[in-house]
């Protein structure tokens, strides 16, 4: 500031240092938050095991367990894809089928934490486990954007299963037999 004081003979500190401070306070504000998510998703039997997958993290973990509420209304773990509208809409009209984009039924909120987990899975660039792998596969024949769709709805459908079975996840299971049947398709 001292040098555009000095060279234009402009001062802004009085207009810059308040928005600075502002900035400052939220940053501190916003820092305190994460920390509090992510004490509340440790500590949290169910959410600390979500924790353990390569991209979810504390808000993602309480956004599933919130929307889920109760897993046992879930019959199989894959329906639970279809309940966040992760899964293709179809449109079909007499002996036509149209594959469209996903249905975008279901908590809104959850489903963006989700594409975002998945997002960040695919950018990681040190830990390359199951699921990136299985995103790697698919991306040989997709365009991102849909494997990283494709990749929230399989990231789903493993937290459901981790929730149900009271297992843990193994990000790099000795072979692929070990991996439950939800990742494999």
């Amino acid at each position: 500031m001292k040098k555009i004081k000095d060279r234009e003979g402009v001062d802004l500190t009085e207009d810059v240092l308040p928005v600075l401070e502002i900035c400052e306070a939220t940053r501190r504000h916003l820092e305190r938050v994460d920390r509090n998510l992510m004490k509340l998703a440790e500590n949290h039997p169910i959410c600390s095991r979500f924790l353990a997958i390569p991209g979810v993290g504390p808000i993602t973990a309480l956004s599933f367990y919130s929307a889920i509420g109760d897993p046992a209304r879930f019959k199989r773990s894959a329906d639970v894809g279809a309940y966040f509208g992760l899964v293709p809409r179809l449109k079909q009209s007499g002996g036509t089928s149209v594959r469209c984009g996903i249905s975008k039924m279901g908590n809104a909120m959850t489903r963006t934490h989700l594409v975002g987990a998945a997002a960040a899975i695919m950018r990681q660039k040190s830990e390359v486990g199951v699921l990136r792998v299985w995103a790697d596969n698919l991306r040989e024949r997709s365009n991102y954007r849909r494997v990283t769709t494709a990749l929230a709805r399989k990231l789903a459908v493993v937290m459901l299963s981790i929730w149900k079975s009271g297992q843990t996840f193994d990000p790099n299971p000795r072979d692929l037999d070990t991996i439950g049947k939800e990742l494999r398709s």
